[in-house]
């Protein structure tokens, strides 16, 4: 044996069972690069899928695009041929129906502002009126006058107290269940209760 001979050891290409694990790796690309790989065809059966979703979803886009823009199309047809018929009206008023709708216009403008006034001098009053009636029954005052208010004033109190004497006579109730909801009886609040015991009393 020469001494080139001794001098060279065992490597990764000439040990033992080299050849077959190269074989095998050889053989597994192979079969990657012809598609036999179960996984393989399992990457390109998704790949595929998310391609022909991607194209679905991008006609899906072009198609209301392209609706969109007709819709457009027409509704500016539309409000274009509606200012048209506006100002073709406009021109062809007369003084006199041009006075008449100035009038009514501001008619209808007083009467709101005399509506609102109104209400608020009436909610001003009912608070200075509803003096006793607790803040959560206020929205059952709802006269106008003086004379109406008081008079509700009167029977919302006498109610009120109808029910107060009504609960302290009753036995104690058990804690409100919090998965009932609300938590009042039958499941309705302390305000919606004697509101209607209120209409039933009145």
């Amino acid at each position: 044996m020469s001494d080139q001979d001794a001098t060279v050891g065992p490597t990764p290409l000439n040990m033992p069972g080299a050849s077959a694990g190269s074989d095998v790796e050889s053989q597994a690309q192979d079969q990657a690069d012809n598609g036999d790989s179960p996984a393989y065809e399992d990457l390109l059966a998704e790949r595929d899928k998310w391609k022909k979703t991607a194209r679905a979803n991008e006609s899906r886009a072009k198609a209301n695009a392209e609706k969109a823009k007709a819709f457009d199309a027409d509704y500016e047809k539309f409000r274009a041929a509606y200012e048209r018929e506006q100002q073709r009206q406009e021109q062809n008023k007369t003084p006199d129906e041009i006075k008449a709708e100035a009038s009514a216009e501001a008619a209808r403008r007083i009467e709101e502002v005399e509506a609102a006034k109104a209400e608020a001098e009436a909610k001003l009053l009912r608070y200075k009126l509803s003096e006793g009636v607790p803040e959560f029954a206020m929205g059952l005052v709802t006269g106008t006058s003086e004379d109406e208010i008081t008079e509700q004033v009167a029977e919302l109190k006498t109610a009120l107290a109808q029910y107060v004497s009504q609960q302290v006579g009753e036995p104690r109730r058990p804690a409100p269940n919090p998965l009932a909801g609300r938590g009042g009886q039958n499941g309705i609040s302390a305000r919606e209760e004697f509101s209607a015991l209120f209409s039933k009393l009145l």
